[in-house]
This record gives structure tokens, sequence and C-alpha cells, in this order.
């Protein structure tokens, strides 16, 4: 199914636990690439992850160091300078994971590439997963 930008990110927080919203925090942004490249479907969008409630990630402890042994940074390829236009396929990658590192079992994510309503849900998926897996670590009270 062909979904724009802002349609991919309200489907991905659709999907999200209930666990997310109450107690992790997720940010999807759109990045443009207009002016970087003529080259259509550069576009994406950044789904940042950070295993903390959003008032403790505010806080900014430790500089902020805090925040980054809790994210999880994945990065969507594929969507139009325009916000609007539907697209037909994504990819997405993993970026940074830095919840759970430590551990032998860690989820790990690989790059996919599939409509974008199938990576929303894969996306989806993987976060819940870390979020019921892994408590918050807050390294610095």
């Amino acid at each position: 199914m062909e979904l724009n930008a802002h349609d991919f990110t309200t489907l991905l927080r659709e999907k999200l636990s209930p666990l997310i919203d109450n107690e992790r925090t997720v940010y999807a942004g759109f990045v443009s690439a207009k002016g970087f490249t003529t080259r259509p479907n550069q576009s994406s969008i950044h789904v940042k992850f950070y295993n903390l409630p959003e008032a403790r990630l505010k806080e900014r402890r430790g500089g902020g160091a805090e925040a980054e042994n809790n994210r999880v940074l994945l990065h969507v390829h594929g969507f139009c300078d325009d916000m609007n236009a539907p697209v037909a396929k994504v990819k997405v990658e993993l970026l940074v994971n830095n919840i759970g590192s430590r551990d032998n079992y860690a989820p790990t994510l690989r790059a996919k590439t599939a409509s974008p309503d199938r990576v929303a849900e894969y996306i989806a998926d993987y976060i819940n997963e870390i979020a019921q897996k892994y408590e918050p670590n807050f390294t610095h009270d």
C-alpha cells in the first residue's frame, strides 16, 4: 500500500504498544533532501526511540548521556520531497542501538525494503519488543 510520510508516521504511532505512550519516548521526523539532490525519493524519516519517559529525557541527565545510553535510531529512506506524495516502497536501516547492546540476545533489526505500511509494522514490532524486554536504564541519578 502506498503511503505518504505523514500517513507513515501516523500508522507507526498506531502500531506502538501502550507501554510506549506511558513510559517511553518515540520521535519520528521528516527530513527533506530537497536542495541536496535532484534524484526522486531521497527524503527520509528518522525514527528515534528512547527507552526513557519523556520527562526524564528532557532533563538531559549527564549532559544527555543517559538518553544516548537508552537510544535506538532508525532511518527510513525513499520518501518524496513533498511529505504528501505517496510512495510504493521504502527502506529501513538501523543506525544506532544502545539498548541491550551488552546482551547477547539484544533484538536486531535487519535492513528491509518493502511497502511503507509493512515497514511501519516492522519498526513498531521492533520497538515494542525492546520496550517489553528492557526496563529504562537510569544511569545518571
